[in-house]
């Protein structure tokens, strides 16, 4: 099994690039996300946490038991903990055997551990300012982690420190202004060309 990492800031499209490859490439790959890794709401009322920036509230150490598990080719099953799983009503994820298996996250690079296991390591770009733009118009600053001054002072800030820096692992940076279908074909190719001979 090859795992295959797309990592990058909020708002760069991941999310959104991973339904894409799901939706092309149907059984060929399982996808998961780092976000159902979050353990925040197991220590905290949401209202009270000041930074989610920090990735003390997120469960690394399982992230990477499962890394490795699904490295061995091994079908594993997760709590799903991230926001859009818990809107969705989805509370557990089984991440199914298949050749490829594509993860996205913010910090899915910023282990040594976790970063080792991967077999092409992508990163998508995107600067401050689109950042910025993009996270306030998705959310329209509803929660406190949502409005503008969070995503100037928290959010940018965090992204300096934790996320830019995973950039120089990378195999592949990948430019977040393109068009999710420009994303999606340029990484369908990798996918690909990284699956077994029929």
């Amino acid at each position: 099994m090859r795992l295959i990492g797309i990592a990058g800031g909020t708002s760069t499209g991941k999310s959104t690039l991973l339904r894409s490859l799901s939706e092309k490439l149907g059984d060929k790959v399982s996808t998961l996300s780092f976000d159902d890794y979050f353990i925040g709401s197991d220590l905290y009322n949401l209202d009270d946490i000041t930074n989610f920036e920090d990735p003390k509230l997120y469960n690394y150490k399982q992230f990477i038991h499962d890394l490795k598990a699904l490295k061995n080719g091994n079908a594993i099953k997760i709590r799903a903990n991230s926001r859009e799983s818990s809107k969705a009503g989805i509370k557990e994820r089984t991440i199914a055997n298949k050749p490829i298996v594509v993860i996205e996250g913010w910090l899915i690079y910023y282990w040594p551990q976790a970063r080792s296991l991967f077999d092409k390591k992508i990163f998508i770009h995107l600067s401050d300012e689109e950042i910025c733009e993009r996270r306030f118009a998705r959310t329209k600053g509803t929660r406190h982690w949502d409005s503008y001054d969070y995503i100037k002072n928290k959010i940018i800030p965090g992204h300096h420190k934790y996320v830019e820096p995973q950039k120089e692992y990378a195999d592949l940076v990948l430019d977040g202004s393109l068009t999710p279908k420009t994303l999606t074909n340029d990484v369908v190719k990798i996918v690909q060309s990284l699956l077994p001979e029929p």
